[in-house]
């Protein structure tokens, strides 16, 4: 599973640690430009303490590849992360954190992507939540360089107060993969009211992406008699049977997933980028999305509904379906392509080193 090749001179030699977080939408983040960072990097070296069969990284030749499989949640894999890190610091001028609790890397630059700075808004936060906290403002003080996904989630981080040496947005990259929706459009089927409407909930079940409105949006509609159908891809537990949950996909299923919905609607309360909206908004797919700050800067054009009423975002859902108030606005999402965020991302590298 390990090959290497002879570090390129003219730039850094650089540790990618996948941290023990690597799941979700860091899963997604690092898929979209793993591949053509490797080939930018001649002898990257990779790190990734929770997971040891990544297709992302077995098919990197060019690379060493240092995995281990003890699980997301198993505490051996944060120690094996820290033990690691500060052996393999020695050999390398850049650490590149994807999840941003590393620790500060002394003789060696530390770049963190800051992902994970939403639990500062919470006024409700555990223990466990403080301490995890604690660690992601402690790494982004001490990084040379914090990598923000979003202007959104910038301003977020700032708004509490992190003291930050150097911070720069990078919007996510997105790699569609599947070819082009071929939909049979809600807008096609205006005005029918026997139309059976199915919306693709694509979320996890976390705290902050605020599932329980989608069964009340759903016994809104039915009170009103439309008959909407909602598939959510986390575990829901609602008696609703128009509520569908644990409907999973992979991911290069994008597009032949969007073929099979009308509609993708999120109704988070915060998120750093919102992939989910931004890929199927670039298949065609019409977007509901809550009325929260990223949202408003990577999907422009979306429908959007206060994330606390149900009533606001069935109506903007039924507006969707019945091609209500558009004025003929498209949805034009903010993103970079692998490239581009690859290019961006080893510019900044070459200026930290």
């Amino acid at each position: 599973m390990v090959a290497t090749a002879a570090t390129d001179e003219s730039g850094p030699r650089v540790l990618l640690n996948l941290s023990t977080m690597f799941s979700g939408g860091a899963g997604t983040h690092v898929a979209g430009f793993l591949q053509e960072f490797a080939e930018a990097y001649t002898g990257l070296t990779i790190l990734c303490p929770s997971v040891k069969d990544l297709p992302e990284i077995k098919q990197l030749a060019d690379a060493t590849i240092l995995a281990h499989g003890f699980g997301p949640g198993d505490p051996r894999a944060r120690l094996f992360e820290l033990v690691m890190v500060q052996k393999l610091k020695r050999r390398n001028d850049v650490v590149l954190h994807v999840m941003n609790r590393g620790v500060s890397q002394r003789g060696c630059r530390s770049v963190v992507f800051c992902c994970n700075v939403l639990h500062f808004a919470r006024q409700d936060r555990s223990p466990v939540v403080k301490f995890n906290d604690w660690l992601v403002r402690r790494s982004m003080e001490a990084a040379d360089l914090c990598i923000f996904p979003s202007s959104s989630a910038l301003d977020h981080a700032r708004s509490a107060q992190i003291s930050m040496d150097r911070a720069v947005v990078i919007h996510h990259p997105v790699r569609l993969t599947g070819g082009a929706r071929q939909p049979d459009r809600p807008a096609d089927r205006r005005g029918s009211l026997d139309s059976r409407v199915r919306v693709l909930v694509p979320s996890s079940a976390q705290r902050h992406k605020n599932l329980d409105l989608v069964p009340e949006v759903s016994r809104f509609l039915a009170d009103q008699g439309w008959s909407v159908e909602f598939h959510v891809t986390a575990e829901l537990d609602s008696s609703d049977p128009k509520v569908h949950s644990a409907m999973r996909y992979s991911r290069n299923r994008v597009a032949e997933v969007a073929s099979e919905y009308d509609i993708c609607f999120l109704p988070s309360k915060m998120e750093s980028f919102s992939f989910a909206p931004v890929e199927f908004a670039l298949l065609g797919m019409p977007v509901v999305v809550s009325d929260i700050p990223v949202h408003r800067e990577v999907v422009p054009g979306a429908r959007f509904f206060n994330p606390d009423d149900p009533s606001d975002a069935a109506e903007q859902i039924l507006a969707e379906v019945y091609g209500r108030h558009r004025n003929d606005q498209t949805v034009s999402p903010t993103f970079s392509t692998p490239d581009e965020y690859v290019a961006r991302l080893s510019a900044e590298l070459e200026a930290v080193w």
